[in-house]
């Protein structure tokens, strides 16, 4: 290893002689690495005067050609059985313990397959394979879901690309195992992998295992040494206990880089509480090298030119580990997990544009609630899923003779009324912090029956500015026709929220457990204007009708949020308001009626109005986009 180390640095001084003699001495120490160190040898080599190279050297060197001295993935998988034969106690008591491995994928539908496959032939079959994919906008999401029809996978789907660790945090969350390791979509990992990292977990005092990686060309199985190494311990080989997430927080939800701040981090906790971190050396995981990968702008020439790839760290890698240690420096290890939080909207630490996919929105977000004692503890449930997300909550309370305690301790700025001080508003006390503020904020109004992703709010943040702020967006969403007859006993289109939907739609009407806006939209909506309670959505969609702001139900996958009633078995479900209404529409239908009309001709005015107010064209152009092709169907 320092053979090789100073070899690279005298080549890179231009002393190529030194270089040379110090590759053939390393290729004499190593004789197994042989095929790794003649492609450096060879460049040196080419760069020197006559007859410099040890003619000792040159006799090893040159006996093998530039196809044939070529490491392939075949020879490093011999390396690995070698190393494999036998099982230690350790492996044998270790063999039934749950192991989670958490997959995140991105547009890589050539390779999730074959990475699904690796993990699903471990030698260690006591295994939960979560996969996360990030937004694909290719097919690695239908093909997960294919996969996930014929193996006991977990998959779940961000709705906004947040990054590689956003969605390997989401997969810890959904993590059951003893130990979590990681995996990228395009890459594959040794048969026994798990097995042999996790005998090394098993010992007494270690909290992390760290193996080896090999870049790897694909489908060739070429193996391109990295700054002179076939293997080298790499992080994204962890494997380690699931308790090191609870005592140090999560991945810190960079687009790259952030297993090294997590690694530094915790060293720095393991060396003050005690716990051991092994190295594991061994070949046991394959990154493919590939255009857009995780590690591309770390490489420096081209492999496929030199068959080698000289490695460091960019220049906004460089800065986030000055970042991230000057923030480490400043915590105690006890404060990791508070600082260290998932999910979150904004960067905790700051970070290069490169780094970066949060919406950081530099206005506060504010989520507002109605509840009712018999879904009190359907309503922890939802609190647990969105405090994190938001700056500041509001709770209004119907019917609730006191707070609970979870409330209280859900998140430091949070705000109660009790019905008993301002009666009869029910559901339309959702708007009711709106009322008298000051500051513009964006605005969240959720329902306290619906557990919500971690993406949730950095999702409708950065629809609501994809869309230049004009639109009101949500999730659940109902078109009625022009001139409805009702509005339960009409027809009506519903793009209900739990069910996916492929693109962002307009919509009439948009529910009020799923909506978002910037409050500087709906200035002057006041909820004293709403005659009726139980009647929310419509009030709201007929207020921006009259101005003319768009409603979009945005795209999602299948169960993006969670109906907790209909996913909890054996649950009596809670009265609803969609259930009381349902039953009598007489309201509902009258008050459609009296703002009719409906309908795409309502919904194309409201988007000319706001395309007129658009500070920007291009806002302008993605609400008209929206517009459906034939909407003489809702006239």
């Amino acid at each position: 290893m320092h053979l090789i180390k100073t070899a690279n640095e005298r080549f890179a001084a231009g002393d190529f002689e030194r270089a040379a003699a110090l590759y053939s001495q390393a290729i004499e120490a190593q004789p197994e690495l042989a095929r790794v160190y003649r492609f450096n040898l060879e460049r040196a080599r080419s760069r020197c005067t006559p007859g410099a190279v040890e003619p000792a050297a040159e006799a090893l060197a040159g006996s093998l050609s530039r196809e044939s001295g070529a490491i392939l993935l075949k020879d490093l998988f011999g390396q690995v059985e070698q190393a494999a034969k036998g099982s230690s106690d350790h492996a044998l008591s270790a063999a039934s313990t749950l192991v989670s491995v958490v997959m995140t994928t991105h547009n890589v539908q050539d390779y999730i397959e074959q990475a699904v496959t690796s993990v699903l032939r471990q030698t260690h079959k006591s295994l939960q394979l979560v996969v996360v994919d990030d937004a694909s906008t290719d097919d690695t999401w239908p093909i997960l879901v294919r996969l996930a029809q014929e193996w006991p996978l977990t998959i779940r789907r961000l709705n906004t690309n947040l990054g590689t660790y956003f969605a390997k945090n989401f997969g810890v969350t959904l993590a059951q195992g003893e130990y979590v390791f990681f995996q990228d979509g395009d890459d594959i990992s040794h048969p026994e992998r798990i097995r042999l990292s996790v005998a090394e977990l098993a010992k007494p005092g270690v909290v992390c295992v760290q193996g080896c990686y090999s870049r790897v060309g694909f489908p060739s199985g070429r193996v391109y040494p990295v700054n002179g190494l076939v293997k080298k311990a790499g992080l994204i080989t962890l494997g380690l206990l699931r308790t090191v997430f609870e005592e140090i927080g999560f991945f810190n939800c960079t687009t790259k880089a952030s297993d090294d701040e997590f690694f530094c981090r915790m060293r720095a906790y393991y060396a003050q509480k005690g716990g051991e971190i092994r190295v594991l050396d061994l070949p046991l995981y394959y990154n493919t090298l590939r255009d857009g990968s995780l590690f591309a702008d770390m490489v420096a020439n081209d492999p496929a030119v030199d068959g080698f790839i000289d490695q460091k760290l960019s220049p906004s890698r460089a800065a986030y580990v000055e970042a991230f240690t000057e923030v480490h420096q400043t915590l105690r290890p006890e404060q990791y997990r508070e600082f260290f939080r998932f999910p979150v909207l904004r960067d905790l630490i700051a970070v290069a544009p490169d780094m970066t996919r949060l919406a950081n929105p530099g206005q506060p977000v504010v989520l507002s609630m109605c509840s009712i004692p018999e879904r009190k503890d359907l309503l922890q449930r939802t609190l647990a899923s969105l405090a994190t997300q938001v700056d500041e909550i509001f709770l209004y309370l119907d019917r609730y003779g006191d707070v609970p305690d979870f409330v209280h301790t859900c998140h430091p700025k949070v705000t109660v009324v009790l019905s008993k001080d301002a009666p009869g508003l029910r559901d339309n006390g959702k708007f009711l912090p709106l009322l008298d503020r000051q500051d513009d904020c964006y605005f969240f109004a959720a329902d306290d029956d619906i557990e919500y992703p971690p993406d949730y709010v950095n999702a409708l943040v950065k629809k609501i500015e994809h869309y230049g702020r004009l639109a009101v967006v949500g999730v659940h969403g109902v078109l009625i026709p022009e001139k409805p007859i009702g509005y339960f006993s009409g027809f009506r289109r519903v793009h209900w929220f739990i069910r996916a939907l492929e693109q962002d739609r307009l919509v009439n009407i948009l529910g009020t457990g799923t909506v978002a806006f910037h409050s500087g939209r709906l200035k002057n909506l006041d909820y004293r204007h709403f005659r009726h309670s139980g009647m929310v959505d419509l009030y709201l969609a007929a207020f921006c009708k009259a101005r003319g702001i768009p409603m979009v139900a945005v795209a999602r996958p299948e169960n993006w949020l969670v109906d907790i009633q209909l996913a909890t078995e054996g649950n009596t479900p809670a009265p609803t308001l969609f259930a009381e209404g349902s039953q009598n529409d007489e309201k509902q239908s009258h008050l459609v009626r009296q703002h009719a009309p409906w309908g795409y001709g309502a919904i194309m005015q409201a988007v000319e109005t706001s395309a007129r107010q658009a500070e920007t064209e291009a806002a302008a152009e993605r609400m008209r986009e929206l517009l459906p092709v034939l909407p003489q169907c809702l006239w």
